[in-house]
């Protein structure tokens, strides 16, 4: 699978963001911290595999938005897919879209992963620079283990889960342990097992109890045994009575049975089947000889009306011509029905256009195919310049009463306005108050100022203050008067008469405000005029161009000139038509020649061969037709006769040789049956079916009494040697019978004392001490079975957990530390050159090229880091031979030296041609190791 493109709808950071991925080179995103490089890695993830709905909030752009995306990949197996996850679409399930249409949901992208999810596809194909820091806080024995985990999985969970299990078996039981909880409970539990038998002990007469108990379980199983070894033999002599009539007739056949002797096997049937087989042999041998006889005559008769073979392949070469002859013979009335219809077509188009020319003549005119859209543009521009003429005179009216309507209302707002004068007028009146108002306070002002004055003289002792009050208050009488004399116009007292003065103001300057919009219209209605000898002059220069175009074209095709522009569209469509027509009349004319050409020439050459030219060719025809079937005819009978003459003389030969070899099996089956003819052969036949039959009859018998007596019966009862004697096994029958009634009235009495004596002891064990621990013992061992259970549970997975790594040890590990040789040698320069597991396959270690043997935990940090991606690379590069998944790395080289990183990034390389890669880093420079890579720089 590879990545193609990534088209991010809202993911974190990004938003309204898309990447494309390269097929054969290392992908490379580089950034600076919080450019968003993880991201993007968990972009591509969230797509795969998706998200829960919690952990994809996370990644809620903060700029709002939607979350999700889309990948598009390229499969092995389906092609190029699109799958589609929306966190608020599908409950963030996925949508894969095939190159066909065809979609799907995520159940069908989990089987195209093949199992492999999440967890799975970050332990093998995605590693980053945490999965390097963690395994450096490993000890020694920890981190060979983790590696050797690694090299399986790509993880160390199995590393850490066998921990787990290890601690939980450790927390409860140890076999010197005391402290774990198994242990502790095992203590109490026999503490408390003293404890019962101590109560349980306290009665002498519980102990005898128990004793006698015992004893009657003893004697009551002794019973039992005996019991039913005797039910066991009733059983057996049972079973004798029920076999006694086969017994005794096995017997009797047994004396009867007389010495069978040899014969051929299955010789009845064998014989049987030879004379079965001889007779129609015999006939048919007969019957061969004389389809010979007949065969032979017949040759004799056809060969004297045979001809040569080469005046019948002369003959069949023209008769081969003979549907040539009749496809010229029709091409040739089709071509002349043809003809007429057009030359009947043309001449009606023609009379129909009334064109001023032949319809030969149109030949001539070449009707390219944009010639139609040259007529229609002319069509079109004719029209067009017809109504722009008309909107131009519509145009040019609206202007001219425009102008006229606003020098008309012009005229009547001048009669209208104000004078400068009279709007002062009415201004005053509508803005000053009354002039008795104004004298009423001019008066106060004036008795305010003197009474001022006057105080302030009186109190700073100044009588200057109040003369000059004095002066004041005079000349303001005096100007209150003046102004008083001065008003002309009467002053307007009431409100509503002011209010009607400011509306005929306002009304003037909303006159004013008119005028002007006016005036502007006037400016604008010339500049339309401007526009209107503009738009005059276009036209005319499209009328100019359009002439010029109509001349053109009726000079190339005079014709048009007899029509109007409107039609030559439609005229197009017709002249081509009849121009086809016209081709086809021409062309029809030299295949009609040539037709009746060459149906007379072959006419000829028929009549020539019949050597009859007054006979009509039909007839010559048929003629020789008939002709060459009877010559067919007569030679096929030939050498049907000649077949048929060669397969009855094989058929002759094969069954004399049939013939002989049944016979010999005959003569073979007589001397076997040691007599000489056929009479002999069933007399001793007889004879040996009988004593036969007795044989099997004896064995159906001994059959039967195999399988209602057992092995042990038959030796008991010796059925085999002699018949036995009826009253002495009776009598014994007789005997058990006997013997197993006294058992079963003994084994009742002592289940009863048995009975009896439980029902005491259980008196004895009811007392309250005894029960209490009774009961707390159960308790105790209940709990401890518990726990024992439950460490038997850890038992078993750790026990299970060992048995799946040591077969997938078996199984993958070789594989994938052999190419974690490669990739190791190579990071390392040659200083490692092997990989190691202890024999146990539990340890790992690593050779140098000085064959030198180094454990993990002596490694530097580079050189395990290094182990440690080699691990990664050849377990996924061993993985994608299943599942073909790209690599996901993030930062994952950041503490590799400047030469071991180089060789890494060249190995990324190669690796890419076979599996895509896609690298998330922070080194800007990255470029400078690279010979070929696609690099996008994230800001």
């Amino acid at each position: 699978m590879k990545l193609l493109t990534a088209d991010i709808y809202g993911f974190g950071k990004w938003k309204e963001e898309s990447f494309s991925f390269s097929d054969y080179e290392v992908n490379v995103f580089s950034g600076k911290n919080e450019a968003g490089k993880s991201t993007i890695h968990q972009f591509l993830l969230f797509i795969l595999f998706g998200l829960p709905p919690k952990r994809r909030e996370f990644f809620r752009p903060k700029t709002g938005g939607t979350i999700g995306g889309r990948l598009r990949l390229l499969t092995p197996d389906f092609g190029e897919i699109t799958i589609e996850r929306v966190h608020d679409k599908r409950n963030g399930e996925a949508l894969c879209r095939l190159a066909d249409g065809e979609e799907h949901g995520e159940e069908w992208l989990k089987a195209l992963w093949k199992g492999l999810n999440r967890e799975g596809y970050e332990a093998i194909f995605s590693f980053t620079a945490g999965d390097l820091t963690r395994i450096r806080h490993l000890s020694g024995d920890e981190l060979s283990e983790v590696l050797l985990n690694i090299g399986l999985t790509g993880s160390d969970q199995i590393y850490q889960t066998e921990k787990w299990l290890n601690k939980q078996l450790e927390d409860r039981f140890k076999p010197k342990g005391k402290i774990p909880s198994i242990n502790k409970q095992l203590n109490v539990v026999n503490e408390l097992d003293q404890k019962l038998k101590a109560a349980k002990y306290e009665s002498e007469q519980y102990e005898d109890f128990q004793v006698e108990k015992e004893s009657l379980a003893q004697s009551i199983s002794d019973i039992e045994n005996s019991l039913k070894k005797v039910e066991k033999e009733a059983y057996s002599y049972e079973q004798l009575m029920k076999v006694w009539p086969v017994l005794m007739e096995f017997h009797q056949v047994k004396e009867e049975l007389a010495p069978v002797g040899t014969f051929p096997e299955q010789g009845r049937e064998r014989y049987q089947q030879l004379k079965e087989a001889i007779l129609p042999f015999e006939s048919e041998k007969h019957s061969a000889a004389s389809m010979i006889e007949q065969l032979e005559q017949k040759q004799i008769e056809l060969s004297d009306i045979l001809v040569s073979s080469d005046r019948i392949n002369d003959a069949k070469e023209l008769l081969d011509q003979e549907q040539t002859y009749h496809r010229h013979v029709h091409e040739y009335e089709q071509s002349d029905r043809r003809l007429e219809l057009l030359r009947e077509h043309i001449h009606s188009d023609m009379e129909q256009l009334n064109l001023p020319m032949e319809p030969s003549e149109l030949i001539e005119f070449s009707f390219p195919f944009y010639i139609e859209d040259t007529w229609r543009s002319i069509k079109e521009d004719a029209k067009k310049a017809d109504a722009d003429e008309e909107q131009l005179k519509n145009r040019l009216q609206e202007i001219e009463n425009e102008k006229r309507r606003i020098l008309e209302r012009k005229d009547t707002i001048d009669q209208e306005l104000l004078g400068e004068k009279e709007i002062a007028t009415l201004r005053e009146k509508a803005e000053n108050p009354s002039s008795h108002s104004r004298f009423s306070l001019l008066h106060a002002t004036a008795v305010v100022v003197l009474i001022f004055g006057w105080g302030i003289g009186i109190f700073l002792s100044e009588y200057g203050y109040g003369w000059f009050a004095t002066l004041v208050t005079l000349l303001l009488f005096f100007a209150g008067f003046i102004d008083q004399r001065q008003k002309e116009v009467a002053p307007v007292e009431s409100q509503q008469e002011r209010e009607e003065l400011r509306h005929l103001l306002q009304k003037n300057e909303e006159l004013k405000a008119e005028w002007r919009q006016l005036q502007e219209r006037e400016k604008f209605v010339a500049q339309e005029e401007l526009q209107f000898d503009e738009a005059k002059r276009h036209l005319n220069q499209r009328t100019h161009r359009l002439e010029s175009s109509i001349q053109e074209q009726e000079s190339l095709y005079p014709f048009l000139s007899a029509f109007p522009i409107d039609h030559w569209d439609k005229l197009y469509h017709i002249l081509t038509q009849l121009k086809e027509k016209q081709t086809e009349y021409e062309q029809l004319l030299q295949t009609r020649e040539q037709a009746g050409l060459r149906a007379a020439e072959l006419k000829r050459k028929v009549e020539q061969h019949l050597a009859s030219d007054s006979e009509r060719t039909e007839n010559a025809w048929s003629a020789l037709q008939k002709w060459v079937s009877e010559k067919e005819r007569a030679y096929e009978k030939w050498a049907s006769s000649q077949e048929d003459l060669d397969e009855q003389k094989q058929r002759h030969y094969k069954l004399e040789k049939q013939l002989e070899v049944l016979e010999r099996k005959r003569e073979e089956l007589f001397f076997q049956a040691n007599v000489e003819n056929e009479e002999q052969f069933y007399q001793r036949l007889t004879k040996f079916e009988y004593a036969k039959d007795q044989k099997e009859k004896s064995q159906q018998l001994a059959l039967q009494l195999k399988t209602m007596l057992s092995d042990e019966e038959q030796r008991m009862f010796n059925i085999w040697e002699e018949a036995p004697q009826e009253s002495l096994r009776r009598r014994e029958a007789a005997e058990v019978q006997e013997k197993r009634k006294h058992l079963r009235e003994t084994l009742h009495e002592k289940q009863q004392m048995l009975a009896d004596l439980k029902s005491e002891i259980n008196q004895l064990e009811s007392s309250e001490s005894y029960s209490n621990a009774l009961h707390r013992m159960e308790s105790e061992r209940s709990a401890l079975q518990e726990q024992a259970e439950e460490w038997a549970a850890y038992q078993v997975a750790y026990k299970l957990l060992h048995q799946t790594k040591s077969l997938y040890k078996d199984q993958h590990l070789p594989k994938v530390i052999a190419t974690a040789d490669t990739y190791f040698q190579r990071l390392t320069k040659g200083q490692y050159r092997k990989i190691l597991l202890s024999a146990d396959q539990d340890r790992m270690k690593v050779e140098s090229r000085l064959h030198e043997w180094y454990d993990i935990d002596e490694l530097s940090r580079g050189t395990r880091d290094q182990l440690y991606v080699s691990l990664r690379l050849a377990l996924g590069d061993t993985m994608a031979e299943t599942v073909p998944m790209p690599f996901l790395m993030d930062d994952a080289f950041v503490h590799f030296d400047e030469e071991r990183l180089e060789e890494m990034l060249l190995l990324l390389e190669e690796l890419a041609t076979k599996h895509q890669m896609v690298l998330f880093t922070w080194r800007e420079s990255m470029t400078d190791y690279f010979r070929s890579a696609s690099f996008r720089k994230l800001s």
